[in-house]
């Protein structure tokens, strides 16, 4: 293999090292974005919480048929009564469409506390299945609550530790940094195609620059060839744009 060749081979070297090393940091790049997004993702969760919570003390969790469930507790816009273990729902469906032309179905939702309070209520007879699902939601959320019902001072505190958390935890991000700082500076197959190539060039300088000077003709002759291509390409267009014409003019 002659010098040129050794310079040629030189060259290719360095560019796959250069693109090697620029698709690296690019990676790590990508992974930091990635990074960021899920921690101010986590962190933006929580802010919401904070925010989501406080409408659910003062509107509501949910509610049916004028019930309404809170995290602490649950009213019928009259006697809100406190939310504990052992609550239970029921819903009750009776009646027909085909009653002597009437419609005659009901829906009621009934409440039963530890303590024996009660709290019943009608419904629209066509939203069973919100009812029914109204009823599973109020005892899935008493059965979750271990003593006293929460307040919201104690939410917003459990909120406002698991939001100092979630700001405090940026290992993935540390990490995903760090990656990146090491993958930008991690120049050394780069450096070292460098130092061969230039060990090369000074090797035997003038056959180096009689390289690069047949590489600057054939770049020359390449750009000329591509005008040409181009030249030739506006003609045949030019000229078959002609002939449509021509056939046209013929035609009228």
């Amino acid at each position: 293999m002659g010098f040129a060749d050794d310079l040629q081979q030189a060259e290719r070297n360095l560019a796959a090292a250069s693109a090697y090393h620029a698709n690296a940091v690019n990676d790590a790049f990508v992974a930091v974005q990635q990074a960021e997004q899920g921690y101010w993702s986590r962190v933006r969760f929580f802010e919401a919480e904070a925010s989501g919570i406080r409408e659910a003390y003062a509107e509501g969790l949910s509610a049916f048929a004028g019930i309404v469930l809170y995290p602490d507790r649950i009213s019928d816009g009259e006697t809100p009564l406190p939310l504990t273990p052992g609550i239970r729902t029921f819903v009750s469906t009776a009646g027909n469409t085909q009653y002597a032309g009437r419609d005659t179905r009901t829906l009621s939702i009934t409440i039963d506390f530890p303590n024996g309070m009660r709290i019943t209520a009608m419904g629209d007879p066509d939203k069973e299945g919100e009812a029914r699902e109204f009823a599973a939601l109020v005892m899935n959320t008493a059965a979750k609550i271990d003593g006293a019902p929460p307040t919201l001072e104690q939410d917003l505190a459990r909120l406002q530790r698991e939001l100092d958390a979630a700001r405090a935890d940026t290992r993935e991000l540390d990490a995903a940094r760090a990656a990146y700082q090491a993958a930008y500076y991690d120049t050394a197959a780069v450096q070292a195609a460098e130092q061969t190539l230039a060990a090369l060039r000074v090797q035997a300088p003038q056959a180096a620059q009689d390289y690069e000077d047949a590489k600057h003709k054939r770049r020359q002759r390449d750009r000329f060839l591509a005008v040409v291509a181009a030249v030739a390409a506006v003609a045949v267009l030019a000229i078959l744009g002609f002939a449509v014409l021509s056939y046209f003019i013929r035609l009228l």
